[in-house]
């Protein structure tokens, strides 16, 4: 599967994530975000997590390393699109993305 790096504005990038995310494909992002962050000077990565279908335990710790990378290349990464089931795997595994990644804020309901 491909990892489409989505440009919107010189500095901002869309990353939308559809399916199944194992660890040959985690491999992949990984790859792909570091390397596309450094090529075309990405200062934020929207990661859209709404199409993801499933995420192993193993993943999501990859995961968190991925977003650490693209911290370090001084980009900051926004995640949207987080599911309740997901969260609920992460936060019960003890992953915490606080200081690596900005989550997109919800619009609440008056």
């Amino acid at each position: 599967m491909s990892v489409p790096i989505i440009p919107v504005s010189g500095s901002v990038s869309v990353l939308p994530l559809i399916g199944t995310i194992d660890s040959y494909r985690i491999k992949i992002i990984e790859e792909n975000v570091l390397n596309d962050i450094a090529e075309s000077r990405i200062r934020t990565l929207v990661m859209d997590l709404s199409g993801i279908a499933m995420m192993e335990m193993d993943v999501i710790s990859n995961l968190e390393k991925v977003l650490s990378g693209v911290s370090m290349m001084g980009c900051k990464a926004i995640l949207a699109g987080l599911g309740p089931d997901l969260v609920r795997k992460m936060v019960h595994s003890g992953i915490r993305f606080e200081k690596d990644v900005k989550q997109k804020e919800r619009c609440k309901k008056h």
